[in-house]
């Protein structure tokens, strides 16, 4: 029993540290405005998210747009500039509700 529980928790650990170090996940409700965690007044703003894409996406620095475009589909990805160096936010996934607000989930990666 003690080696299932010790097993358990060490995948538990290598899954939570397989993601790469230097990108950002997060996700955004439906006509909302975030700060984009680690970058302080710096936020991402959405409009209305449909089933397959996301009508306006702003990245704003100090409410100035830094970045923006309309219509952003599943894996688009949008480039902007942040502290002098290239970033790339890419849209991962969309999760639609009927009922209740619509979620976008983006990953912030430096520009290769």
């Amino acid at each position: 029993m003690v080696r299932l529980i010790f097993a358990v928790l060490l995948f538990a650990v290598c899954f939570a540290c397989s993601g790469k170090k230097d990108e950002t996940k997060f996700t955004l409700r439906q006509r909302s405005t975030h700060e984009l965690p680690g970058f302080k007044g710096v936020s991402v703003q959405v409009t209305d998210i449909e089933m397959m894409e996301i009508d306006h996406v702003r990245v704003l620095e100090n409410n100035k747009e830094l970045a923006g475009t309309l219509d952003m589909h599943l894996n688009d990805t949008l480039p902007v500039m942040l502290g002098g160096k290239k970033y790339s936010l890419k849209l991962e996934r969309i999760e639609h509700h009927i009922t209740s607000d619509d979620f976008g989930h983006f990953i912030l990666t430096p520009a290769e």
